[in-house]
């Protein structure tokens, strides 16, 4: 399966508002804490979905509505 890493940010708040941005698109989107050494950041994303095709076919849309650089990564539960 693959989900679409649409941002990492460092405020959970702006993890939150994004989520909740897309998840009004009507995206399937969550949020993931990441925790390295001291430092703590929240990861967006969208899926999963077991056709990388699909994600490919919003990524375009998604960066551009969104003002972002998404990646389309393996997923891992």
């Amino acid at each position: 399966a693959w989900i679409l890493q649409v941002a990492t940010v460092s405020s959970a708040a702006k993890a939150d508002e994004l989520r909740d941005r897309l998840l009004a698109t009507g995206e399937k989107a969550y949020v993931k804490k990441l925790v390295t050494g001291e430092k703590v950041l929240y990861r967006v994303y969208v899926g999963p979905n077991f056709e990388r095709a699909q994600l490919q076919k919003i990524q375009a849309g998604i960066d551009s509505r969104f003002g972002v650089h998404s990646l389309i990564v393996r997923y891992k539960p």
